[in-house]
């Protein structure tokens, strides 16, 4: 209560009107709707600071948040990014898997012209042998 008196007599001390107002208001109040007066004072006062306090967290919270927003959006970049480089890789190795594509063929059909030209070999070879 002494404490609550001084915040009050140090908020009066600031404005000199105020202080005329509350010398008034003392002399019209009864001790005890004095102490009420100044109870109500006190809790208001505690609830300001509770709310500048949740304020606080508040704030604190908001920029925790910014910063989990700017860390998932450099990831989304980052995947992003990442689908790019797959999307160019997929075409590189779809382009790759034609061109081998292409040379087992050609591998194949010069096996086939290798082997007639082994059997042709080898059909004169028995004919000239055999005769």
């Amino acid at each position: 209560m002494i404490q609550s008196r001084l915040i009050y007599s140090r908020s009066l001390e600031e404005n000199p009107n105020t202080l005329r107002q509350a010398q008034i208001l003392q002399q019209q109040l009864s001790p005890h709707e004095l102490a009420y007066q100044e109870s109500l004072i006190v809790e208001r006062e505690a609830e300001i600071r509770e709310i500048e306090t949740g304020m606080h967290e508040l704030s604190e919270i908001f920029r925790d948040l910014g910063t989990l927003v700017g860390e998932q959006g450099q990831m989304i970049d980052d995947i992003g990014n990442n689908i790019f480089s797959v999307a160019n890789d997929t075409s590189d190795a779809a382009q790759e898997l034609t061109t081998a594509h292409q040379y087992q063929r050609k591998a194949g059909r010069r096996a086939a012209c290798l082997m007639f030209i082994l059997a042709i070999v080898v059909a004169v070879v028995l004919l000239a042998v055999l005769s």
